[in-house]
């Protein structure tokens, strides 16, 4: 009877209907607490707690399994899957002590070195530098042993050039190429390089010729395709800072534009980015790219940097300098979404909508029958190349959409005497995070394992 439930649970599991599976686990721990396999019972309940994200039940679940296992393999994957769940956390110290315990108890060699580059990439979080560098030496021999050294060599590598030894990570990485030539430790060492002259040196001609060397490599690997548009963001990037030197005075703004809009969206280099907009407004005041510049800082300030006091500032210039453009209700409408704050600021775009004193706001909603949306007026003709189509726009225009729809419901409400509606509720667009200095991927959480199926049949 046991086992039947267990086996149901499981299958659920393998089903991928964790709500049901969670259930029938509880269920089987509940009114079969001496059933004899615990561990399967504990690891797998644990293994559907991730699958539903719940990760703070998962932990606990994972421990009875490493409790429990009978054998050191079981003991060392319950261990593991535990420090993936702390890494989903974010909770890195708990996390590389849990790798460090995994380690004990596993006796394959390459799960060992799994193991370790965990620990490490845990270690670089918690910004133990020294110590992850340490770890990395330590375990190089025996990445040797598993013809993995390169593996070991990428990670040291990369947190050389995070702590600022520059020149010994692209000797290294430029060593790497020529000892694995043709292997994707060769094609990720490579772009590597390019990467770091662009973001750490700031050397885009030098970075564009290491992006370059790709090119000729038959791989199709996705190293491959992002140094090819990294190179040609780099082009671009030149391109714009030539047509900067132009005497035409609106060719000059939209190049200063679409350059910070480059360095936000493609290289992700916000600190630049910021710098480079705010150039846009303080060159051009007059012309139309300086109102987008201030709102795109607007948006870092709050996305990127979650910055309240510049935000608020910055939304209150916004809504003065640039009050007759759609930025000024934009910004307001931003502050209101991002801050969940009734103040000046949200009554100042519930009045500008209600009663449209502007030609902008006016021509956009005056002929507007009820049940049809609006038409947000364009930014500009001049629109930015293909590449510009980043996730970032498009939470931008699913913001727009959802102002337009609450613009259009105020002001119905206005005309015919009812209640303001509620505003939508807040939601937090993916936001850019900096990468100005060389570093890896932060460390992905594993998901669910289901690579190993349950053992489903009688008790051994």
């Amino acid at each position: 009877m046991p086992d039947s439930k267990l086996m149901e649970a499981l299958s659920l599991y393998r089903r991928k209907e964790y709500v049901e599976a969670e259930k029938m686990f509880r269920e089987v721990e509940t009114q079969h607490p001496k059933i004899k396999r615990k561990w399967e019972l504990y690891y797998y309940g644990a293994e559907n707690e991730t699958g539903l994200r719940n990760y703070p039940a998962a932990m606990a679940w994972y421990k009875r399994a490493a409790e429990t296992g009978d054998k050191k393999r079981q003991r060392s994957d319950a261990l593991r899957r535990l420090g993936d769940a702390h890494v989903a956390s974010k909770d890195y110290a708990s996390a590389q002590a849990a790798y460090a315990q995994a380690l004990k108890r596993e006796d394959i060699g390459s799960r060992r070195l799994d193991l370790a580059l965990q620990r490490g990439e845990a270690l670089e979080q918690l910004k133990r530098y020294d110590e992850a560098l340490a770890w990395y030496d330590r375990w190089r021999p025996y990445a040797v042993n598993e013809k993995r050294e390169g593996d070991v060599l990428i990670r040291r590598f990369a947190l050389l050039a995070l702590i600022g030894r520059t020149n010994e990570a692209i000797q290294g990485y430029q060593a790497l190429v020529t000892q694995f030539p043709r292997t994707a430790v060769a094609y990720e060492s490579q772009f590597r390089l390019g990467y770091l002259y662009e973001s750490q040196l700031g050397d885009f001609d030098a970075a564009a010729r290491e992006y370059d060397k790709l090119k000729a490599e038959a791989t199709g690997s996705e190293f491959q395709n992002q140094a090819l548009r990294r190179s040609a963001n780099l082009a671009t990037i030149k391109q714009y800072r030539s047509t900067l030197q132009s005497d035409t005075t609106q060719a000059r703004s939209r190049a200063a534009f679409l350059l910070a809009e480059i360095y936000y969206f493609q290289i992700e280099r916000v600190d630049s980015a910021l710098i480079q907009y705010e150039a846009v407004e303080r060159g051009f005041p007059s012309s139309p790219y300086a109102a987008k510049a201030a709102f795109a800082r607007l948006w870092i300030q709050t996305h990127d940097r979650s910055d309240t006091l510049a935000a608020l500032a910055l939304t209150d210039t916004i809504a003065s300098r640039y009050r007759k453009t759609r930025y000024a209700e934009s910004a307001l409408y931003l502050w209101r979404q991002w801050s969940g704050r009734v103040d000046a600021r949200t009554a100042l775009l519930d009045s500008m909508i209600a009663n449209p004193d502007t030609s902008v706001i006016r021509e956009r909603l005056e002929a507007e029958a009820p049940g049809t949306p609006v038409t947000m007026s364009p930014a500009d003709t001049a629109r930015a190349p293909q590449f510009f189509e980043t996730p970032g726009q498009i939470a931008e225009r699913a913001r727009q959409d959802s102002l337009a729809a609450y613009t259009r419901a105020l002001y119905y409400a206005k005309r015919h005497g009812l209640p303001p509606p509620p505003p939508p509720p807040p939601r937090t667009p993916p936001a850019d995070a900096d990468t100005s200095q060389a570093r890896r991927p932060p460390v992905q959480p594993a998901p669910p394992d289901t690579t190993r199926g349950p053992v489903i049949g009688p008790s051994r």
